[in-house]
């Protein structure tokens, strides 16, 4: 029997599984990126596999993972010289 034909039957019958699995009602988890919190209430997510953001309100949200923290902008006096002489 080639490869393909019993990938092809092991992956219908595992999702055959995950459907009985899931029932209406049921609830789920949706890790999302934090594009923008509003003064408001309202969190702007960012879902994998949908190009636009949703917004939702703070209420529903459960659990918060803290991201690394985004390199600070250095400060004018702790810059490095140019790489080239001021004209004279």
């Amino acid at each position: 029997m080639p490869e393909s034909t019993t990938c092809r039957d092991a992956m219908s019958r595992q999702l055959l599984v995950m459907a009985k699995r899931i029932e209406k009602g049921d609830t789920a988890v949706i890790r999302a990126k934090i594009d923008k919190v509003w003064e408001n209430g309202l969190v702007t997510l960012h879902l994998p596999g949908y190009e636009h953001p949703v917004t939702v309100h703070e209420q529903y949200l459960e659990e918060i993972i803290r991201g690394p923290e985004a390199p600070r902008e250095p400060k004018v006096k702790d810059r490095e010289k140019p790489l080239y002489d001021e004209r004279t």
